[in-house]
Parts: C-alpha cells; structure tokens; sequence
C-alpha cells in the first residue's frame, strides 16, 4: 500500500474535526487563532529501544511518545494545540501494526486533548521511530517560562514523586514485583503515561522564575537550572518525595537513593520561585490537587549535591 493509502485509510480520521490540519491531504497544516498569543513549539525523537523498551508494543510506544513530547510544553506554561507526527516503520508491517498505531494515537490525544495537524510516513529496516513537533499556545505574549530565569535565594521544588516511573519501568521489565495490584497499576501508568501538567504549570507561569520537566533525571535536570543561574543547589535525602515503596526498596537494599535521582521518565516539573510567591505555590498546589516540594534554595555556586556530597547523573543522548 502506498503512503497516501495508508495516510488516507488509518491517519487521516484521526484529524477529521481538526480544520488546520486540511485532513492530512496537504504538504503542509495552516495553523490558526493564535493572535495575541505565543506559540511554543518542541520537536523529539523516540527510537524503540533507545527511548523505550523493545517490550512495548507499537500502541503504547507511540502514547507514551506523544504525552512525553507534550510534557515540554508543560515546562513552559503553554497549554497543547497540536503535534505533528512523523512516523518510521519497520518493513513488511501488516494492517493490524497500521491498527495499534493510530489506537496509541488516540490513546494519547485523548488524555491530553491534542490533535493531529500532520506528519510523515515512510518504512525503513530499523525498529520503529518516531519524531513529534507539539505545538502549544501561551496564554500571556509577555512571559513564558524559560529553564533560564532562576535567582540566587529562589525556592526549588518539584511536583510529584521522584522515582515512580523508574519503579514502573523496573515492573513492567519484572526486575521487581509487588502483591498490591491497584498500586503496581499506578506505577507501571506513571511509566506508560507521563503527567501532563499543563493546566497547573499555564498558571505557574505567573509566579515562578524557571522550569523543566524532569525527563533526564532530577540531578540532570535541576543542574541545567542551576547552571543557567550560576548557582548550586544543596539537596537532603529525607526532603526528596519519595514514594512508600520507594523508601521500602531502598531499606531492602535493592536501590540506592541516587538510582532514583538519576534514572529520569518523571516527566514532573521542577521550578524556582521567590519566597514571596511561597503562598500563591501552595494555593496552586491545592486548587490543582498536586503534591509540590520544596527540595531547597539556589545559592551561588556551582553544581548539586546531595547531603553534602556532589552528585551528577543521568539520561545521556548520546
């Protein structure tokens, strides 16, 4: 079957109700009603096998690759518009792939209200991979938030658990089990399904100085706050959120406390604010019905560290 076929038979009914994306028949979307509005637009790749296990099949792969590249947006205070989607497939894949497919695509914008505004298609000897363009819209031309932008004497915090999509990752690999159901369920989503935090962090804007969602891991990513203003960030281990579990795996001696730091998939958002917003964080925090932790404070400097020692680590893209 020949791209157009495949486009017009699986992908175009996915953009149906979606007028910009002229239905998937163009070289090119034409994207409207953005005035007096920024748009913020991410571009990532997932290659199967590198950015997420073989194991998963092509349906939860391209969920996950959709909710992790629209998690960008959420670090910058923009509410999701639209992806565009390209797409290569392993040769010789039958209808049903084409099938499971286009359900981890709706999967995905439906959990976070997105559509499909376009894309590419072709098939190579190679495992599935695929790049995604999100495109989202902020609501105030003045500011959006930046990783740059952090202050000596800001508070650090964090939303979330630290560590739960490593734990859902290391059960889905069955590295580790657990009795409870309902929460091995809840960690294996915080892997497959990332947060999308996008409602929270498009008020955040008002209030905090930086943001970055924690993809790499929280060391790698907060040093990349850190950097940007020539700070040091000084961590305790008992103000890290942790889960139950979490705790439990440590003590049993089956992870130390820096695997968790360092293993990224979070896709939580680490921030600084100045202590005069503290109030305004904890009625955002309430209003949105999401766990918020001051892990610190940035000071001049350079580097993490965690109970006094430096630390480093995470995901490496190369």
């Amino acid at each position: 079957m020949k791209e157009t076929d495949l486009i017009k038979k699986y992908f175009s009914p996915l953009a149906i109700n979606f007028s910009d994306s002229l239905n998937l028949e163009d070289d090119a979307a034409i994207l409207k009603n953005f005035k007096y509005q920024n748009y913020v637009i991410s571009v990532d790749n997932f290659i199967q096998g590198i950015h997420c296990p073989k194991f998963l099949n092509e349906r939860l792969a391209v969920s996950r690759a959709i909710l992790c590249a629209t998690s960008d947006l959420a670090a910058m205070g923009a509410l999701p518009y639209c992806v565009l989607l390209s797409i290569a497939v392993p040769k010789k894949k039958n209808k049903n792939f084409f099938k499971n497919l286009v359900k981890g695509i709706k999967d995905a914008s439906n959990h976070v209200e997105v559509k499909i505004a376009g894309g590419d298609l072709t098939s190579y000897e190679g495992p599935l991979a695929l790049s995604i363009t999100a495109i989202g819209k902020s609501q105030s031309i003045k500011k959006t938030l930046k990783r740059k932008g952090g202050n000596p004497g800001d508070y650090l915090a964090v939303t979330g658990f630290i560590g739960d999509a490593f734990i859902g990752l290391n059960l889905l690999q069955e590295k580790i089990n657990m009795s409870d159901k309902n929460s091995n369920n809840k960690f294996v989503s915080s892997f497959l399904s990332p947060p999308q935090l996008h409602s929270f962090s498009n008020k955040l804007v008002k209030y905090a100085n930086c943001c970055i969602d924690i993809s790499d891991g929280l060391i790698e990513d907060i040093h990349k706050l850190g950097s940007l203003a020539d700070c040091r960030i000084n961590l305790n281990s008992r103000d890290i959120p942790l889960s139950d579990f979490a705790k439990q795996l440590i003590k049993k001696g089956s992870f130390k406390i820096e695997d968790f730091l360092t293993a990224g998939d979070d896709y939580q958002l680490a921030f600084t604010f100045h202590k005069k917003n503290f109030k305004n964080i904890e009625k955002l925090s309430k209003k949105f019905k999401i766990k918020i932790t001051v892990l610190g404070n940035l000071i001049y400097g350079d580097g993490v560290y965690l109970d006094k020692k430096k630390i480093s680590g995470g995901f490496s893209h190369f």
